[in-house]
């Protein structure tokens, strides 16, 4: 119970914030990380690895969190308990690289049609809309490490 009123303490006290550097995203993401295990016990694995020299790199708000969210709201199905989830944070070519990665279920294909390019005005779910909004508004300003979506695997 701890964990829940300091992480929704912490979201209330950053609710005015656009960026923050990136060792207090993670300081929060930690606190979700702690009770997401405690509901899922044992069949959880997360991973977190972040290059020391990004970590006051400023980006948006509670950018992390919610796709960490997806990650276990996704990847658990009836078929696949055992989910191990993989944050990797880097930087490459002095652009922010936020990486996330589950061995969980694959989204159906009737979720992913939006990336086809046969169908025609076809947008992203909304969640990952958001994502890139917020980086695209983001990458607008003058931010030292901006982020990008990068292709591969993921949630």
């Amino acid at each position: 119970i701890g964990n829940l009123g300091d992480l929704l303490r912490d979201i209330l006290l950053l609710k005015n914030e656009n960026r923050i550097p990136l060792y207090k995203e993670i300081i929060i993401l930690n606190k979700y990380i702690e009770i997401m295990k405690i509901r899922f016990s044992d069949h959880l694995s997360i991973k977190i690895n972040i290059e020391e020299h990004v970590n006051n790199a400023l980006i948006p708000t509670m950018l992390i969190q919610p796709i960490i969210e997806n990650s276990f709201k996704h990847g658990y199905s009836y078929n696949f308990t055992e989910l191990e989830v993989k944050l990797d944070i880097y930087e490459k070519d002095k652009k922010l690289v936020i990486q996330i990665e589950n061995n969980g279920t694959l989204i159906k294909e009737s979720r992913t049609k939006y990336s086809d390019n046969k169908r025609k005005n076809s947008r992203p779910p909304c969640r990952a809309r958001s994502g890139q909004t917020r980086c695209a508004t983001w990458e607008s300003s003058a931010a030292p490490l901006p982020c990008r979506r990068t292709s591969g695997s993921g949630c």
